[in-house]
């Protein structure tokens, strides 16, 4: 049950590296998933009205997720993201990952 509520609420994430490691190397970001109180409960839209940040990338705010609106929002307006990108595969992406059958115009 627990990996399934991962699988169908977390956010990617993606951790920069430190400058360079003890050897002067430098490292690669990590890529992962996070949970976030608020942000990993936002609904899915092909034309959504804000974006997410994860503030794991953020180095001033590590940790963090950002919403930030794409246009202005009306009050008690359903706020929005994307999970996917707009590449001719989102449906079955959406389908495929989040069990749900887009039928909105540009995935229908």
């Amino acid at each position: 049950m627990l990996v399934g509520q991962v699988r169908m609420n977390a956010v990617e994430a993606i951790v920069p590296p430190a400058e360079a490691d003890a050897q002067g190397e430098q490292l690669q970001p990590a890529e992962g998933l996070a949970l976030h109180l608020v942000a990993s409960t936002v609904n899915h839209a092909c034309e959504p009205n804000c974006a997410l940040q994860s503030g794991l990338a953020l180095a001033e705010i590590r940790g963090w997720a950002v919403l930030q609106a794409l246009r202005p929002l009306a009050e008690g307006e359903e706020v929005s993201i994307e999970y996917v990108g707009r590449g001719a595969d989102r449906h079955d992406e959406l389908l495929e990952q989040w069990g749900f059958d887009c039928a909105c115009r540009h995935c229908g």
